[in-house]
């Protein structure tokens, strides 16, 4: 599709094709490494939750760092809302892949919507409204 745009970006794209070899955001490990990678993490954060990081590699590779930052416990990762989701993982997905609603997070980007709950669902609903709010009020 690139290609067949190209003459309407002329000297804005690279050489054709250069996605194929690319790592998608937080890909940057071998296929082979996820256990490693997992394993390394963990050792980061030893009191955080292995299933949890388990997930987040599985879903954001690399970027599982950048979503976890300085916590060093469970609590440090804010509300958890079910099936390991927490609200340091909702900064995540509003500030960086754009998730302005519970559907995004939950179906859309990560799927959870199969683990969570219809009472976790909405209070991850009434979190993110809250904080919309509070932004708005914020800027007034």
């Amino acid at each position: 599709a690139l290609e067949h745009f190209s003459p309407y970006f002329q000297g804005m794209m690279t050489k054709a094709g250069w996605t194929a070899k690319a790592p998608l955001p937080g890909g940057d490990f071998p296929v082979s490494g996820y256990t490693l990678l997992v394993d390394d993490i963990a050792a980061s954060y030893p009191d955080l939750d292995r299933v949890l990081i388990a997930r987040l590699v599985r879903s954001y590779g690399t970027r599982t760092r950048v979503i976890l930052g300085d916590a060093r416990t469970m609590s440090d990762l804010g509300v958890l809302f079910g099936s390991t989701l927490s609200a340091k993982e909702v900064d995540y997905l509003q500030a960086q892949e754009w998730a302005q609603t519970p559907d995004d997070i939950l179906w859309r980007r990560s799927k959870l919507g199969l683990a969570l709950s219809k009472t976790e669902q909405e209070e991850l609903g009434r979190f993110m409204n809250d904080r919309a709010t509070a932004e708005r009020s914020a800027s007034i």
